[in-house]
């Protein structure tokens, strides 16, 4: 039997904006990589995996100094793009109806930021 426990965060103002800066971040990956996902599969017909596009988001978040979002929580974000393609293809794939493509990720969605360890920290 699986347990699961949810501590709620009573951040300080800082801690708050620093949480929101690091969920913006992690948006900005996100819709990032879903754009060059798609764009890769409109110009060869093939989708880009989140090994495929490490390389770049490693350079991009070498390249500012000012980032708070690490390459872990980078790589598991691109691991769950990555999830949202596999889905949707293999949803098509079954004839599904009203089969939806992974969506770009805006502030108004209750935004959370997951851990590799699959721990989830709401904000709310």
């Amino acid at each position: 039997m699986k347990r699961t426990y949810e501590y709620p965060l009573y951040p300080r103002r800082a801690e708050q904006k620093a949480l929101n800066l690091l969920l913006e971040q992690h948006r900005e990956v996100y819709n990032r990589a879903l754009e060059q996902g798609k764009n890769a599969y409109e110009a060869t017909g093939k989708g880009q995996t989140a090994i495929s596009q490490w390389p770049y988001f490693r350079d991009w978040r070498n390249a500012f100094s000012d980032l708070l979002i690490n390459a872990s929580s980078l790589q598991h974000t691109l691991r769950r793009l990555d999830k949202a393609f596999g889905a949707f293809f293999r949803r098509v794939k079954a004839g599904a109806d009203g089969v939806g493509e992974p969506q770009v990720s805006k502030t108004s969605v209750r935004p959370h930021r997951t851990t590799p360890g699959e721990c989830r920290q709401y904000q709310g």
